[in-house]
Order: structure tokens, then C-alpha cells, then sequence
């Protein structure tokens, strides 16, 4: 029976594991091969995508997305979709420059194309995609015959009849061939890029090819943040955040109830593992690890974004009350701070005038504080007393 499999709930998740240099978790559909070779797949995507810099902002990420899946990144086609091929299709011996066909941007736009429908066949839209001018121009026999070697399964498979020494010899002779070993793995790892980006939700049967284990999609629909990403529409999603840490109702203890490595990066940052999984967080914490009102606030935010609701009396009372922590100061942008200097007459004047004491103030360190407006003034009582005042620049 075929799995319902899409990570468009799992990839804030994953794309913050990324963005904290981890390599993403994804849990891979019932069927999916159960092979190192395949496995790897997920992390290899995100690492090639989202690097460098990993977005976590939603609209960022959609932005990245949309680049990578209509053709503006050469790493997808050349690291993912065709991952089994020990040469790429990108140069021939003998030719100059290379070959190049807009085949994402294609693939894209079909996908485009299905954003108003219910469950697609994948059959369908891989038979049309293979079928296209140019993705067979992508890959023609006649050049991946010269010398491109198939690597499946932790041996080669030589399609090519070269002289090398190889346990099995194919030749790409019939079209049939070509397209089993070329092009459906191509448009079948396209679809499976899609369903790990979140943008696709795959219905996915076993899967017993060689080449891709994306060969198990059966059917496939897109879903909200795919309908985003391909322009079909306007909003971007809200993505619903995981929530996983559960906050002690007696206060200053929160536990992980599931692996997060950003939750668990954030804890590690602002609080203390008491236990695996068990952190000891309080006010003074949370205070020690923000250094502005702004990084304050984002500390709470992503707290409560992370909390499974209801979130204890104690703590909404606490994040409450950490706006009191904060204290204000507005910078006073008029007055000049200057260094007294040791004269004895000028700081007579400024003890015992009281006109001049009300133009200076006194400040720590033998400094006054001067305000711009009050320096004229200053001058004039100066001068009425014998004494020239002159600004030095330090």
C-alpha cells in the first residue's frame, strides 16, 4: 500500500538544524531503500541548497527555494538529480564549452502547471517530462555513451562497453535503456527534491531501482508552501512551529520532550543541562544571555514559540514581568562631555559662581557635561571674568 510522505510541517525544523550546522533529520517514507548510499540523499540536498548561508526566515527560504528548483543553481542538477552518474553531462572530449538546456526551469514550470489540481499521476508528468525536447538534448545516447559510468550500490555498472574491467556490461543501445538509466531518474529525483523542500506531498509505493529511490512516487499534490514557492499563491504560508519544550509548572525547569537541535541550541545557550534533555532556566539566565532589549525579547519569542501550550502561570508571569529588567536610557545627543583641566581660577569659578554652575554640570572622573546651546554663554561669563575659553579636539 502507497505512504502519504511530505516534510512541508518538518522544514522549519529542518532548514534551523542547517542553519545550526547540523545535518537535517528527515524521517524518509515506509519503502524508502534502506541503503547508506540513499539515505544520505536528505543532507546532501540541504547542504547543497542552503549553503552558503542557511535562511531561516520563511520568505527567505522561499526565495531560495524558488531560485534552486527553476534552474538558477547548477549544484541540483549536477550533485542531486543526477547522483548516479560517475561523469556529469556538462562537458564532451573533444568540444568547446558546454552543454547546457534550461531542464529545471522545464520541470518547474510543470510543476507550475499542476497547482490547481487534485492528486497528480506521477507517471504522467514523468512520461511528459521525458519526453520534452530538452531534457532528451540534455542527455542524447550518442553523448552519454562517450564515457559516462553509472555508479549504483557500491559497485559500477559499466553502460558504456569501454575498456575498463567491470562485473556487468550494458550498452546504452536501445532508447528504452537509455531512458530507464537517464532520464526517469532524472525527472523522479527532481520530484523527491520537491517533497523534501516541503513544496510536494507524495503518495510513495517500494521502490527497486538501482538508480534513484525516488522511483516509489506514485502520486503527488502540491502542498500550501508549494503553491508559494511556484508562484501560484500569493501568501506566504504560516509555518507551525514545533513544539517541544515543556516548561515545569513549579518553575526554572524545561525539558525537551523531542530532539530539536535549535531548541536544544538555544537552551545549551541561555540555560544549564542539569540532565539529558532537563535545563535549569530563570530570569538571571535569561538576562545574562541577552546583551539589548531587542535580543531580551527575541530570547522570550522564541521560548514561547518552542512551549507546549498551555504555557504555567509561573512563566507567563515571569516573561511578563521581564519588561520591568529593562532600563531605559535616552541618549543626550546636545551635551558635550569635556576633561577639567587643573586651573585653578576656572574651577574656583566653577564652585562658587552660581551662573556658571548652572551652564556645567559636574561628572564623574573631573569631566562636565556642556550642553551646545549653553556654550556662547559660557564664553561671555568667562570673558566678563578675565578668563578665554578655547574647545580642544581631542
Amino acid at each position: 500500500m502507497s505512504q502519504v510522505f511530505s516534510t512541508e510541517e518538518e522544514l522549519p525544523h529542518c532548514v534551523a538544524s542547517r542553519s545550526a550546522g547540523e545535518i537535517p533529520q528527515i524521517s524518509m517514507p515506509p519503502g524508502f531503500p534502506d541503503d547508506p548510499q540513499w539515505r544520505s540523499w536528505p543532507g546532501q540536498l540541504f547542504a547543497a541548497l542552503l549553503e552558503p548561508g542557511c535562511p531561516v526566515d520563511p520568505l527567505q527560504t522561499a526565495r531560495r527555494t524558488a531560485e534552486v528548483m527553476s534552474g538558477l543553481t547548477e549544484s541540483l542538477g549536477r550533485e542531486l538529480l543526477l547522483p548516479h552518474l560517475k561523469h556529469r553531462p556538462h562537458t564532451r572530449r573533444g568540444t568547446e564549452g558546454k552543454r547546457k538546456a534550461p531542464i529545471l526551469h522545464l520541470l518547474f514550470t510543470m510543476l507550475q502547471q499542476e497547482g490547481g489540481s487534485p492528486w497528480r499521476s506521477a507517471r504522467e508528468y514523468i512520461s511528459r517530462a521525458t519526453k520534452a525536447e530538452e531534457l532528451i538534448h540534455y542527455l542524447d545516447p550518442d553523448y552519454a555513451a562517450d564515457y559516462v559510468y553509472f555508479e549504483t550500490r557500491g559497485y559500477y555498472r559499466n553502460f558504456l562497453g569501454d575498456s575498463g574491467i567491470h562485473e556487468e556490461q550494458r550498452y546504452l543501445e536501445t532508447t528504452e535503456l537509455y531512458r530507464e538509466a537517464c532520464l526517469l531518474p532524472l525527472v523522479q529525483n527532481y520530484l523527491g527534491a520537491a517533497s523534501l523542500l516541503g513544496m510536494l506531498e507524495v503518495r510513495y509505493g517500494k521502490s527497486e531501482s538501482p538508480y534513484t529511490p525516488w522511483a516509489g512516487i506514485t502520486k503527488f499534490r502540491l502542498t500550501d508552501w508549494g503553491r508559494y514557492v511556484t508562484g501560484i499563491q500569493e501568501k506566504v504560508p504560516v509555518w507551525k512551529p514545533r513544539r517541544v519544550l515543556d516548561f515545569s509548572a513549579s518553575g526554572e525547569i524545561v525539558s525537551l520532550r523531542e530532539s530539536s537541535p535549535g531548541a536544544e541550541k538555544l537552551l545549551r545557550e541561555i540555560a544549564g543541562e542539569i540532565a539529558p534533555g532537563i535545563f535549569r532556566l530563570g530570569r538571571s539566565q535569561i538576562l545574562a544571555a541577552a546583551a539589548t532589549e531587542a535580543e531580551l525579547g527575541d530570547i522570550i519569542d522564541r521560548l514561547l514559540t518552542m512551549a507546549i501550550e498551555p504555557v504555567p502561570a509561573f512563566w507567563k508571569e515571569m516573561f511578563e514581568s521581564m519588561d520591568n529588567s529593562v532600563v531605559r536610557l535616552e541618549e543626550a545627543s546636545g551635551y558635550l562631555v569635556f576633561q577639567v583641566p587643573d586651573h585653578s581660577s576656572f574651577l574656583s569659578l566653577l564652585r562658587e559662581e552660581p551662573s556658571l554652575a548652572r551652564l556645567a554640570s559636574p561628572a564623574a572622573g573631573r569631566k562636565i557635561l556642556i550642553h551646545r546651546e549653553d556654550l556662547p554663554g559660557l564664553r561671555r561669563e568667562l570673558k566678563k571674568r578675565g578668563l578665554l575659553l578655547e574647545i580642544c579636539r581631542g
